[in-house]
């Protein structure tokens, strides 16, 4: 495992040089020199010893020096150690295996070193760009630098290969002449080779593959992590890392987005050796790319998160784990402590970052069937709040006029993320809700409310968190963006006739709190179940919830000889309004109706409350379930297409649910009728 780390971390100095100030710390016969804060050491004087700041830049042998647990945060820590080439001096660094997170050093130096080198007698000197040295210095500097860098992981390579022998051969099969350097004059022995392999659609994918190699970021890398690209694409045509089984692609798509990975992390030549030296990962890499269109377009969008596939620790992940972010919160603040709080755009790349990463290892839990659909969508729900509290408070610091240490502001959530069904790509229905008599403080919440969403939809170059909608506030989009908890509940009680509607009540059975202040959240959980506990005459519930599912229905016209999943007659929503119908007629009378505990355990308490048959209850939660397995697979491969299938091939579900349908609300009610 030891080969891995260290590759990753000569591939994460890249990534990161220049935006986050990795600072390593020096130690010299033993001592340590630079200390690390984060440990409670106090700082040392380094005035002799060899420090280098951003990269490691020494050049010598790498030595492996410890393996440890983190005693704070209990993650494992690898401490890699490498001997200078002109002093006996060693550099450590603790790579933190959790996200490879570089924790920094406090150290009282010169602000205006860009960085430090050694000199021959190993003594601590800078330079500041070409103010100091002549950038043909530096760049030959550079140069020598990526020769040690490779020799080194090189020679970590080969011992690793002789001990687990873990080296492929590579294939002697003929490959037409240039088809490396992306000749055109290749392609005709290219779709020969392509089809020698079993594949069709042959000249496409060759000019595929052509493109691929003939990619500039290739041509800038040295000849031997070109060779490496050249051995990857031999190995992914003939088919030696390829997914064990393939469900909804053919090997012919497969290919195509095995190569669009490919030119994704072109330029990242450590990715393509560890890929190489690593069956076990590629083949996950392959399992991801088969899996789904989703998955595919999500690994393009974030190259970094290849780093999951080769984290044994996927393996604890299952249905069992508990559905607990407060560890995610707390290193997340620990991370953001290292970054200055006026640089924005860092901090939010760090959040994408850090969420885009647990999600990640969520869908490698999932694909392979370790956590069911339901649990899935407990620990989305639960990652999304616990996200959505980390950039309340990043965005909090961020107002003018603020005047309290923590906002009085919460956010509800409704739809999926209300039920705790949300899925990989759903939107966030959110409403904001704020308790605050100090001036001007609706001012100061409108202004929050607009930067909070501004920090969750921004696309930054790590991508974007979430799409939120925020129609279910109070008056639509027409309200106000925030609303103060006496306000809301005023719109939701409608005394006057101006406030809500039957289906914002509706809407309340899916509603919860999510993030931000307890209290506030307590206050609208209180009110929620006032408003759903209240009685209401039958006929004109169940005729303004019918004109809603008639809405609905009429949104989502279905012309074709399938069945959709989610909005034909027997579909997924009309179990969720049968459900939403029972919750506002009955909640009077059987208050615990009112707990929001989703759509399966609410027919089974409905039905222990004999208000629908027990027998036919079970049928319509394991049906409920079977929609929702279908539906998540589905999205996976076609993420914005409806969920559609066979009509006969579903008609006994189908038919139960409408039975269920017709006993609550009447033979004589036709949904979408």
């Amino acid at each position: 495992e030891m080969q891995s780390w260290i590759s990753m971390y000569f591939q994460r100095l890249q990534d990161v040089l220049g935006e986050r100030g990795v600072d390593p710390y020096a130690v010299l016969n033993g001592e340590i020199l630079a200390a690390n804060p984060w440990e409670g050491m106090e700082h040392y004087d380094v005035e002799n010893a060899v420090w280098y700041q951003g990269a490691m830049m020494a050049g010598g042998d790498v030595i492996f020096t410890n393996v440890y647990t983190d005693t704070v945060y209990g993650t494992p820590v690898i401490t890699v150690a490498q001997k200078c080439r002109n002093s006996d001096a060693v550099l450590a660094f603790d790579i933190f295996l959790e996200d490879f997170q570089f924790r920094s050093s406090m150290l009282d130096l010169p602000e205006n070193a860009s960085f430090y080198l050694c000199d021959t007698e190993g003594n601590l000197v800078y330079f500041q760009t070409a103010a100091s040295y002549e950038q043909e210095s530096l760049e030959s500097y550079v140069e020598d630098l990526q020769k040690q860098l490779e020799l080194s992981t090189e020679y970590v390579a080969a011992r690793f290969d002789e001990i687990f022998q873990t080296k492929e051969e590579v294939s002697e099969e003929d490959w037409p002449l240039g088809w490396e350097n992306g000749a055109p004059g290749a392609l005709p022995g290219l779709a020969k080779v392509l089809e020698r392999n079993g594949f069709k659609e042959t000249e496409e994918l060759g000019q595929l593959i052509l493109n691929l190699m003939s990619l500039r970021a290739l041509k800038l890398i040295n000849a031997g992590a070109r060779q490496r690209m050249i051995t990857l694409v031999k190995n992914t045509v003939e088919g030696k890392n390829k997914p064990e089984h393939l469900k909804l692609i053919s090997r012919e798509e497969l290919l195509r987005r095995y190569i669009k990975f490919y030119e994704v992390i072109a330029g990242r030549p450590t990715y393509v050796s560890l890929l190489l030296q690593y069956p076990l990962a590629a083949k996950r890499l392959g399992d991801v790319l088969g899996s789904g269109k989703w998955a595919a377009e999500y690994l393009n969008r974030h190259p970094l998160l290849l780093d999951e596939l080769w984290d044994e620790r996927l393996s604890q992940i299952d249905d069992y784990t508990p559905v607990d972010f407060s560890f995610y919160i707390e290193r997340t603040r620990a991370r953001l402590a290292d970054i200055p709080e006026d640089d924005q755009e860092t901090r939010m790349n760090l959040i994408r970052e850090v969420h885009h990463a647990r999600l990640f290892r969520l869908f490698l839990a999932d694909m392979a069937g370790r956590l069911t659909v339901e649990r899935l969508a407990d620990q989305l729900s639960a990652l999304a709040d616990a996200t959505l509290e980390i950039v309340m408070e990043e965005v909090w610091k961020t107002v003018p006029g603020r005047h309290i240490e923590r906002p009085r502001f919460a956010i509800v959530a409704y739809g999926k993320l209300g039920g705790k069904e949300l899925a990989y790509a759903s939107d966030l229905d959110l409403v904001f809700l704020f308790e605050d008599d100090a001036q001007d403080a609706e001012k100061i919440y409108m202004r929050f409310a607009r930067r909070l969403i501004n920090w969750l939809t921004a696309t930054t170059g790590s991508g974007v968190l979430f799409d939120v909608d925020m129609r279910l506030r109070p008056n639509g989009e027409s309200g106000m963006l925030v609303s103060s908890v006496d306000s809301f509940e005023k719109y939701q009680k409608n005394e006057d006739g101006t406030g809500a509607w039957l289906w914002e009540h509706q809407a309340l059975t899916r509603a919860r709190y999510a993030a931000g202040d307890r209290d506030i959240g307590d206050k609208f959980e209180k009110i929620r179940i006032e408003i759903l506990r209240r009685e209401r005459n039958a006929g004109e519930t169940k005729a303004e919830v019918l004109k809603m599912r008639q809405r609905m229905h009429d949104g989502h016209p279905n012309k074709t000889e399938l069945f959709d999943v989610k909005h034909d007659e027997g579909g997924m929503v009309d179990v969720e309004f049968i459900v939403q119908y029972l919750v506002l007629q009955y909640s009077s009378k059987f208050p615990q109706l009112v707990n929001n505990f989703g759509n399966i355990k609410m027919l089974e308490m409905a039905s222990d409350a004999d208000l629908i048959p027990k027998d036919l209850a079970f049928e319509v939660s394991a049906i409920y379930r079977k929609y929702r397995r279908i539906q998540h697979e589905f999205r996976l491969n076609s993420p914005s297409v409806p969920v559609r299938v066979p009509k006969e091939e579903f008609a006994e579900e189908a038919q139960k649910v409408r039975a269920l349908w017709s006993l609550v609300f009447g033979p004589s009610e036709g949904q979408g009728a």
